[in-house]
């Protein structure tokens, strides 16, 4: 099933297992597929590592072990990191006109395997506290709420740790949309699609801040050069960002919460 609450859910702490199980699942077997491309292995084990997070941050409020588990789900990541890492600078470093570089692909650690069974087995059992309405409310309003102070911190420092921050929460954000889409998808699937602009730009921002500061080895000349062409795209990405974060600050997250909770629960009255 999609990555998204649904009316077949038989309630939020239903959809919670049901979420989560469906992305470990999927690591899992990808995992187990020796014809796997590891490149593509990391790239979606880490994106749903990503989603699982989010998920615990919509619950998060009514969920006693949510911290611990995020934490769980965070380390986990890590041990992909490096070669996340490693992948996306020759990838940027190839856009901006480097020369071709390669490396021998290592394989993952052996414990990522395990560390996902036992999170699945965990995952099965959660157990969620409090009226789902308001769960979701909260969820909803303290991600989106966060994402706009982190905003309103980036423009006054447009640091590159400020800026990943606010990625951070935008990110959330944009799954938070996707898992409420089906609660009213026209207004719902927009925000979701911008939202997602707004997370991938600054990504794109933050691959290129971590290349820049890679940048020794190479000669003078080109480092200079592929540092010039670096900057010249992460002001276009972080002009980009600014002005659709600005955007989302018109709906205060409190409202934005209410609004989305009173769709979801009227979606399971039809």
């Amino acid at each position: 099933m999609a990555y998204r609450l649904t009316r077949k859910d038989n309630s939020l702490q239903s959809a919670l297992r049901r979420i989560a199980l469906e992305q470990i699942d999927a690591g899992l077997r990808e995992l187990a597929d020796p014809a796997m491309d590891r490149k593509i292995l990391v790239h979606n084990l880490r994106k749903r590592c990503k989603k699982l997070r989010g998920l615990i941050w919509l619950v998060h409020r009514g969920f006693p072990q949510a911290r611990r588990e995020d934490r769980a789900i965070r380390d986990l990541a890590r041990l992909l990191a490096d070669r996340r890492d490693r992948t996306v600078l020759l990838d940027t470093h190839s856009r901006l006109g480097g020369d071709a570089v390669s490396f021998q692909e290592k394989s993952l650690p052996n414990e990522v395997g395990g560390r996902l069974r036992a999170l699945r087995a965990r995952a099965a059992h959660w157990t969620l506290k409090g009226k789902d309405a308001a769960i979701l409310r909260a969820g909803l309003t303290e991600v989106a709420g966060r994402m706009n102070a982190a905003l309103k911190k980036a423009l006054k420092k447009d640091s590159p740790e400020n800026l990943h921050q606010w990625r951070k929460w935008a990110k959330y954000h944009w799954y938070h949309a996707r898992l409420m889409q089906s609660a009213r998808p026209g207004p719902i699937r927009a925000r979701r699609f911008e939202a997602q602009a707004l997370a991938e730009a600054l990504g794109d921002h933050h691959d290129l801040s971590v290349y820049r500061n890679r940048l020794d080895g190479q000669p003078a000349a080109d480092r200079d050069a592929l540092d010039a062409r670096a900057h010249k795209r992460q002001k276009k990405l972080q002009k980009r960002a600014f002005d659709l974060g600005r955007g989302f600050r018109a709906d205060r997250p409190e409202n934005l919460a209410k609004r989305w909770v009173k769709w979801w629960a009227l979606s399971r009255q039809s």
